[in-house]
């Protein structure tokens, strides 16, 4: 069974690709790529980020391979895949974040992530908790005292909603300098400014997650960028 809708590479021209060298440890690289005149070009050094704490797990998708060990809520591994960016968010008000290409949501202290795989809400951010009826016992509350979701990034990860499959997935500021997380991908704030006002929506930007022995099998099948 599929729980993630695959995006139309051919139709992407912005690439955030995450390489690990392996799916249980809980750092790698990231680099990004825009394709110009129908080739991909990398655009900035690649960069260390922190995965979940337990590695990688793939999500339900045709690019999955045998046997492989599958995403799930709680197991605190962050989804191997290819998946759309659509969302972003932060503490800083939309008019302030004007110069984002992307949809742009401020969370405030009513903004709660949905884990709770009972909720018809399960795996969606409610800006407003009051402007809908909560039926939900897990959540992510969206405003932290920490710096994690300052700016953030919506992964379109089991976007058919699959209970169990997995929940809020992020990409978002990291506690400190290599430290994992609980399945979201998380970065220094420079770096993940950088990357927020780089993405652009009308260039239909995916994530690609994934260690690179599998990176190297689906670059033969679709059109990746080949990394070194």
């Amino acid at each position: 069974m599929i729980s993630t809708i695959l995006p139309n590479l051919n139709e992407g021209k912005q690439l955030v690709i995450v390489i690990l060298e392996n799916r249980d440890i809980n750092t790698g690289q990231l680099y990004k790529f825009e394709k110009l005149e129908g080739r991909w070009n990398q655009i900035g050094p690649a960069h260390l980020i922190a995965v979940g704490a337990n590695g990688i797990a793939w999500a339900k998708s045709e690019w999955a391979p045998e046997r492989a060990v599958l995403k799930k809520e709680g197991d605190k591994r962050s989804p191997a895949g290819i998946f759309p960016l659509t969302q972003t968010f932060g503490r800083v008000s939309v008019k302030k974040a004007k110069y984002l290409a992307m949809p742009y949501e401020e969370i405030g202290p009513n903004a709660q992530c949905i884990e709770d795989k009972k909720s018809k809400y399960y795996n969606q951010i409610v800006f407003d908790n009051t402007k809908v009826n909560p039926d939900w016992e897990q959540d992510d509350r969206m405003l932290r005292e920490d710096n994690l979701y300052d700016w953030g990034i919506f992964v379109e990860h089991n976007n058919l909603k699959t209970p169990g499959d997995g929940s809020c997935i992020f990409i978002h500021i990291w506690r400190s300098p290599g430290k994992p997380t609980a399945g979201c991908t998380a970065m220094s704030k420079k770096h993940l400014t950088q990357l927020m006002y780089w993405l652009d929506a009308s260039k239909n930007p995916d994530l690609v997650l994934m260690t690179r022995q599998d990176y190297n099998r689906i670059r033969k099948i679709i059109d990746l960028p080949q990394i070194d």
